[in-house]
């Protein structure tokens, strides 16, 4: 089976929970989205751990022109050291436009809420949740 992935991020409460910076995925098989994913570092994260879940599709919501460039870049980049595999894609929509986005965006906002102490958003999503700690 193929999978894609829908990415989003969030900041979290810079008070409360200063320097973190999330990104999260909603991973999806191909075929099913018309039914139903410090920016680098944890991009770069992000994109190689997605091919070892078999996921070979990113869509990641746009944002500037330049900024969906430098993600590009970073995707080609990795290719490039063979760091995620040849035919790994990464694509940009904008999220009034793809609603599949929104899911990524409720898990990060779940994982900042309970960063920043209020954990019932993410508790019954933490059965499906992988978390990565980056340290820069």
């Amino acid at each position: 089976m193929s999978w894609c992935a829908f990415v989003d991020e969030s900041e979290s409460n810079r008070k409360l929970d200063p320097d973190v910076y999330i990104l999260a995925a909603s991973v999806l098989p191909v075929g099913s989205c018309d039914v139903v994913l410090r920016r680098r570092k944890c991009m770069e994260r992000l994109l190689f751990e997605l091919p070892a879940m078999g996921v070979y599709e990113v869509m990641m919501e746009a944002r500037e022109a330049k900024q969906n460039r430098h993600d590009m870049a970073l995707a080609r980049a990795m290719r490039a050291r063979k760091e995620v595999p040849s035919g790994f894609r990464v694509d940009h929509a904008f999220g009034s436009g793809e609603p599949l986005l929104w899911l990524p965006d409720i898990v990060a906002g779940s994982i900042v809420a309970a960063r920043c102490g209020d954990p019932c958003h993410l508790a019954p999503l933490m059965p499906l949740v992988t978390i990565c700690m980056i340290k820069a």
